[in-house]
């Protein structure tokens, strides 16, 4: 069988990427963080790009260089702790009422998981 090849953009922590590949059918040949870098040609061809903007419910908290505070309470030019472990000032910030939320439960995965959390300092918050 032969796989899709999706380059994934602005994925958050990777949840659509580990969906993607778990069929067995999709393969995941990038992860973009920073779209402003990206010259295109470094990935190879790409059948799917999967792009999207990362949504934390009210009271998730981010690690600040002041400590962890509620995401509502962000603002721009606060220093918020980056995936690559490094603080850095948030030049924008964005609010959306969600019509419906749902709580998702992973299992299965534990040991694939773990691969992509190793940089990850995200927070959980209330669900």
């Amino acid at each position: 069988m032969t796989q899709l090849r999706m380059l994934s953009l602005c994925s958050g922590i990777g949840g659509l990427d580990i969906a993607a590949e778990m069929t067995g059918a999709i393969k995941v040949v990038g992860q973009v963080e920073d779209i402003f870098h990206v010259r295109g040609d470094e990935f190879g061809p790409v059948d799917i790009v999967a792009a999207g903007f990362p949504c934390f419910v009210a009271g998730t908290l981010v690690e600040t260089d002041n400590g962890p505070k509620p995401i509502e309470h962000i603002e721009i030019g606060d220093q918020v702790l980056t995936h690559a472990c490094r603080y850095r000032p948030v030049n924008a910030v964005m609010k959306r009422q969600a019509l419906t939320t749902a709580k998702v439960r992973v299992m299965g995965v534990a040991r694939r998981a773990r691969r992509f959390r190793r940089n990850r300092h995200i927070r959980g918050g209330p669900l």
